[in-house]
């Protein structure tokens, strides 16, 4: 039987699902607008929070952006265990091709809490970088999110 702690509980859980959805959404909607990405890295790894921070399993997802670094997408595009996540490239670059991407930013979680890249993070980061640029795209980003910590392997130099 619930006591009324537990509905409360239940409840809040609710709300609080309810309004990371709304959040989610209303970042989603300003990244966008022209060039708010670039512009607002504030705002997308608030969404890359809230969409990967509180996941148990590791995901990998991508953003696609135009050529106005518009936000087109985001999807996750492979589900994982607690401590790998396998990933395709060919469907990376599939996807890429049909969302008409002109940059990528690759997302991925660490349950584990460590936003610092493995070696295999940073082995398939140049590989894809490579791939979408011999098609005329340009890896943007690879962002790990870590619960609330966010890495971005643009911003400390893997991609230079």
């Amino acid at each position: 039987m619930f006591s009324s702690n537990d509905t409360q509980n239940s409840y809040s859980k609710f709300e609080d699902d309810l309004i990371l959805k709304q959040a989610s959404w209303i970042l989603r909607k300003r990244l966008q607008k022209d060039k708010t990405f670039v512009k607002n890295q504030d705002a997308v790894h608030e969404l890359l929070r809230i969409n990967y921070g509180p996941l148990e399993v590791e995901q990998f997802g991508c953003m696609f952006l135009n050529a106005n670094y518009q936000l087109i997408n985001d999807t996750v595009l492979f589900r994982g265990t607690v401590r790998s996540c396998a990933t395709y490239p060919r469907e990376i670059v599939r996807e890429a091709l049909l969302q008409n991407a002109v940059f990528v930013v690759l997302v991925h979680n660490h349950p584990s809490g460590s936003q610092i890249p493995s070696n295999d993070d940073i082995a398939m980061t140049h590989h894809l970088k490579d791939l979408l640029g011999g098609l005329d795209i340009a890896l943007f980003d690879h962002i790990i999110v870590a619960g609330l910590e966010v890495f971005s392997m643009r911003t400390a130099g893997y991609l230079g």
